[in-house]
């Protein structure tokens, strides 16, 4: 009886360690090994070829120079939790280019594995692959069944050197985009889960979905910014679509603005025009004439410079403050009476029942000589003035 309990025993505490040393194996995962492959090629260019890159997880480093040629230095690095993983990886990509004088095109291909194994095919190895797999009772699980290539364990890096006037045509995902240098050509870009900084640009036609973007001087551009984060520090003239997007801008001359559910500081602006929904747009200072239509959201007008001749806002539901109420200027005002807030020498004003909705009053009145004119009419919302 005394054997017996102590042979569970010792049966037990082995089971228990066994399981515990089994699962310690499988839990401490092997290194990751990088494997990488590398292109090089220069060649001389018109100033104003064509750059068009159809691109996947590359990372993107262009560079403008004061020379009739391109350069370009590309780096393809695969990861795998084994080095016949990342091998395969590798042998699944190619990075495919043509060019000539006029142009440069660059394309990211990713084979199949029935495409990669039909090319390996061979009958005496798959024959030798079926033994060994028959002979195999028990394989150790694999931490990636290197099916899928993504961003993970796929890299690319691009160095384009290329003259200053050139256009630029780009699709990249999963991956960033810089332009460095005073480049005087068009720049269209696309990128989708990726980021893009650029030092100064002419001309830009831009898409940015769910990322960064980064301008130091944009000159003018029309751009499509989703679930974004955008910082422009000086710009002319931009046409911007946005949603969800959080933006920045230091100083504008000129933006026209369809934005939806966005988050946006504009420090300084010249021209402020368009509409928005659902979005908060705080304005530091406001400097020429201004159209907004709103929709819900809020609306913030901190100062109106001496040359900003009309502000017109036609808002829905919106919280609309003016600040710093500037002198000789013409008010046109509709506004529910409980939700206006501004100083008591205003509040005394006359009201006129306003005909175009029921529990609205319309204002009018001219504050010194009359130089500019700010028209709010703001259904159902809160207009504070002060």
């Amino acid at each position: 009886m005394w054997n017996y309990k102590i042979l569970t025993g010792c049966l037990l505490w082995w089971c228990w360690t066994s399981k515990g040393n089994a699962f310690h194996r499988q839990a401490t995962d092997p290194q990751e090994v990088r494997v990488s492959k590398k292109i090089a090629f220069d060649f001389k260019a018109s100033p104003e070829i064509h750059i068009y890159l159809a691109l996947k997880y590359a990372h993107i480093a262009v560079m403008g120079w004061a020379k009739d040629s391109v350069k370009v230095e590309a780096e393809i690095i695969a990861t795998g939790m084994a080095l016949t993983e990342a091998n395969r990886i590798l042998e699944r990509v190619t990075l495919g280019y043509d060019y000539t004088p006029q142009k440069l095109h660059m394309q990211l291909e990713i084979a199949s594995q029935q495409q990669i194994a039909k090319k390996n095919d061979n009958p005496l190895g798959n024959i030798m692959n079926g033994l060994v797999q028959s002979l195999i009772s028990n394989p150790a699980p694999t931490h990636s069944t290197s099916a899928d290539i993504d961003q993970h364990n796929l890299k690319i890096l691009i160095h384009i050197r290329l003259p200053q006037g050139a256009i630029q045509q780009i699709e990249n995902r999963y991956g960033s985009l810089e332009l460095n240098g005073n480049f005087t050509g068009k720049l269209t870009a696309h990128l989708f889960y990726g980021n893009l900084k650029a030092e100064k640009l002419p001309y830009g036609q831009l898409e940015v979905s769910y990322g960064e973007a980064h301008f130091k001087h944009l000159s003018k551009a029309t751009a499509n910014f989703r679930q974004s984060s955008i910082k422009i520090e000086r710009a002319g003239e931009l046409n911007l679509q946005s949603s969800s997007t959080t933006l920045e801008i230091d100083s504008i001359a000129s933006l026209w603005l369809d934005s939806r559910n966005d988050v946006a500081t504009i420090k300084r602006a010249g021209k402020l025009n368009g509409k928005m929904q659902f979005s908060n747009l705080d304005v530091g200072q406001l400097g020429l004439e201004s159209n907004l239509e709103t929709h819900f959201g809020n609306l913030t007008v901190q100062k109106l410079l001496p040359s900003c001749t009309t502000l017109d806002v036609m808002a829905r539901a919106t919280n609309v403050k003016l600040e710093h109420l500037p002198s000789d200027t013409h008010y046109d005002i509709v506004v529910k009476p409980e939700k206006w807030q501004a100083p008591e020498r205003l509040l005394r004003l006359e009201r006129q029942p306003f005909e175009g909705l029921k529990g609205h009053v319309r204002l009018v009145w001219n504050e010194g000589n009359a130089k500019r004119k700010i028209a709010i009419e703001n259904r159902e919302g809160i207009l504070i003035m002060k």
